[in-house]
This record gives C-alpha cells, sequence and structure tokens, in this order.
C-alpha cells in the first residue's frame, strides 16, 4: 500500500485536494500542516520544502488503515506503526510496529498476523531476515532462529510441553541433521527429512 505521490506534484493538478498548514519562503509545504488528497488519503503532521519528512499520521482513505511515526521524503522512514484493516470501521487485523527504510520494514520490529501469530526480530527490504522468533497462535508453538529472505533458516522449534528441535530448515521446514531435546532430558539426533505435513504454516507477507 503507497502513499500519494509527492505534495508538490500533487499542487501542480487542478484538483490538487486541500491543504492547510505552513509554507516556508518558498512558498512550498514547510513545517506542520494538514493535506487531503484526491484520492481521499488525509496526512497531518511535519512537511520541509513540500515533502512528508519528520513525525505524521497517513490515513488511507480506501480502508481506514494508519501509519503513524517518522517520514522522510514522502516515505515512511524511521520508527512507525502501521495498522491495517480491511474497511474503515473494521477492526485492525495486522499491526507492525519497528523500523522502516523507504517504506519497507526494515530493522528491528513486531508484526502481529491476522490469525494472532507474532514475529519479532529483524527484518530486510520488508522480509523476515535476520535473528528473530515467530509464535504460532494456534499451536502455541515458536520459531527462534535466524531468517533468511521471509523464511526460518535455521533454530530452534520450541513446542508448549518443553520440547526442543535444534536444526536447519528448508522452507520452514525441518530438513537435515538435527537434535530433539525433551522436558526429560532425552535427546533424539537424526536426519529429518522435508516434512511439510508435521511443521506449522507460515501466513503469506502481506502485500500493502
Amino acid at each position: 500500500m503507497s502513499d500519494a505521490e509527492d505534495d508538490d506534484k500533487q499542487e501542480e493538478k487542478p484538483n490538487h485536494g486541500v491543504y492547510e498548514g505552513e509554507r516556508g519562503e518558498s512558498k512550498k509545504r514547510h513545517g506542520k500542516g494538514m493535506a487531503i488528497f484526491p484520492n481521499g488519503d488525509k496526512y497531518e503532521g511535519e512537511y520541509s520544502e513540500g515533502k512528508r519528512q519528520g513525525k505524521g499520521v497517513y490515513t488511507y482513505a480506501k480502508d481506514g488503515s494508519t501509519y503513524e511515526g517518522d517520514f522522510l521524503n514522502n516515505k515512511k522512514h524511521g520508527f512507525g506503526v502501521f495498522k491495517f484493516k480491511e474497511k474503515p470501521d473494521g477492526p485492525e487485523l495486522q499491526v507492525y510496529e519497528g523500523n522502516w527504510f523507504e517504506d519497507q520494514k526494515h530493522g528491528y520490529g513486531t508484526y502481529i498476523y491476522p490469525n494472532k501469530d507474532t514475529y519479532t526480530g529483524e527484518w530486510k527490504d520488508g522480509l523476515r531476515h535476520g535473528d528473530g522468533s515467530y509464535f504460532f497462535a494456534e499451536t502455541q508453538t515458536s520459531f527462534v532462529g535466524h531468517w533468511e529472505n521471509g523464511d526460518f533458516a535455521t533454530g530452534k522449534w520450541v513446542y508448549p510441553d518443553g520440547t526442543v528441535f535444534e536444526g536447519p530448515f528448508l522452507q520452514n521446514v525441518a530438513c537435515g541433521p538435527g537434535t530433539f531435546e525433551f522436558p526429560n532430558g532425552n535427546q533424539l539426533q537424526g536426519l529429518f527429512s522435508h516434512n511439510k505435513q508435521a511443521s506449522p504454516v507460515l501466513p503469506p507477507e502481506p502485500v500493502w
């Protein structure tokens, strides 16, 4: 889900929406202001030389989703909270709180998915990447370890009874040499096959 285009470009159009707020010597939007764009989206916050820059709140008219946080050159950049909805009067289905880089989840953050699963850890270019933990709400299990390009690569698969599997994963499925450690202290080592039926399923990454 992308924001409205450059605010200066909007003003060049016959129907450029509404702006109320401060302007600089160049007459560009500069300082604090509020803008309603032709598509109904709304931004309230700080500007610098015609661009959304600093702290602000962006509301999407289509579904009521909001982003509150840092902006740089009209993009979500820095720290912010994105709350995703399917309709303006509906509940918040997904929430991301964390770091952004040029409109992408990037750095450290926490994501709550529609099924109440939760991922907390590192992101890169909008994908889970780096060290992080993913909690499956339905099964009460967790992946804790290293992620690559959205998939769990290596680490621990923790069960609610305290059982832990540690080893490599392929496409979020245990695959290769690994060890099961049970609550009573017993261990089982072996070479595990790529059995998708025995693994929890990660929801697809959302596209905004």
